[in-house]
């Protein structure tokens, strides 16, 4: 169940690849970006009965509660990535409430380290419908309002996630132009910062704002390598996906679900002097076999 974005689309791909690896059948349902369009796509799950569930997105559970409701009941697992914890009926959180928080704290301190400590006025850039990226905006602040940044400042432009991919570049460039003092744009993820390069360069301010956010696509990855964006908190999705996929497993075998739980996933801060090639062809790894130790662990390939 997949969110409208580039970004989450991509996803399938590595759940794709998850269940071929067990013979098992995989279906990508697009679920928008709309309360509307995301109830129908889990009315749509709670018709195909699956083994699992994949919400891949950041949707706030109670967008579906009834259809929540009504998998548990069928004893069909739901994991989730992007809410800020497990809840009844989702097991198991990928990229949960803690991991932004640390995102959050890493965003804080390449700032710290690229301003100086000084000087450093920053606007998170932020939609109402991803709410658990609260996390990542409360450490963040937490940073930069500390002792150890001078002159330094933290604001917040709200936006419709609609916007994204369409009048959101030019809107963010206004909200500069009424802040001039802004210096950093932070964004929750990668497809807000879409066509925003371009943008600041047309209003004569590429090279006076930098931009930071978490994950990173072909795009994204693109401005960081081409110098058009300062640096993205690599999210490992791959891996994550996997893990999900592993969480469905292990309950439709019966198995703890505890040992996946556990798993500790890596983060890298990407910059222009260390991004690697294959980041601009979309999302990667960043534990290389992390594919052979799932599949030891399912007893596979």
């Amino acid at each position: 169940m997949a969110c409208g974005l580039p970004v989450c689309l991509s996803f399938g791909a590595a759940v794709q690849s998850a269940a071929a690896a067990v013979g098992w059948h995989y279906k990508l349902v697009n679920a928008g970006l709309t309360p509307i369009t995301i109830s129908a796509a889990f009315d749509q799950a709670v018709r195909d009965k699956p083994a699992g569930v994949i919400a891949a997105g950041g949707f706030p559970p109670s967008l579906y509660a009834r259809q929540l409701s009504e998998l548990k009941a069928e004893n069909i697992p739901v994991v989730a990535t992007s809410i800020a914890t497990t809840q009844p009926g989702i097991p198991w959180v990928a990229i949960g409430g803690a991991w932004e928080a640390q995102a959050g704290t890493d965003m804080g301190d390449y700032i710290l380290s690229t301003s100086g400590g000084k000087n450093a006025n920053v606007v998170i850039a932020t939609t109402p419908s991803t709410p658990v990226y609260s996390s990542l905006h409360a450490a963040l602040a937490k940073v930069i309002n500390s002792s150890a940044c001078s002159g330094c400042s933290v604001s917040t432009f709200s936006f419709p996630e609609t916007e994204i991919g369409t009048t959101l570049p030019g809107d963010i460039v206004s909200y500069l132009r009424s802040h001039p003092n802004v210096n950093y744009v932070a964004a929750d993820f990668a497809n807000e910062l879409d066509g925003l390069p371009a943008q600041l360069k047309n209003a004569g301010l590429a090279g006076k704002v930098k931009l930071i956010t978490t994950d990173t696509g072909a795009t994204e990855s693109t401005y960081i390598k081409e110098g058009e964006e300062a640096a993205a908190i690599d999210v490992p999705w791959p891996e994550a996906l996997w893990n999900a996929f592993d969480v469905i497993l292990r309950v439709n075998s019966g198995q703890p679900v505890a040992p996946a739980a556990n798993i500790t996933l890596p983060a890298m801060i990407l910059t222009q002097s260390d991004i690697p090639a294959v980041a601009t062809q979309g999302i990667f790894p960043l534990v290389s076999d992390y594919q052979s130790v799932f599949k030891k662990a399912w007893h596979v390939g």
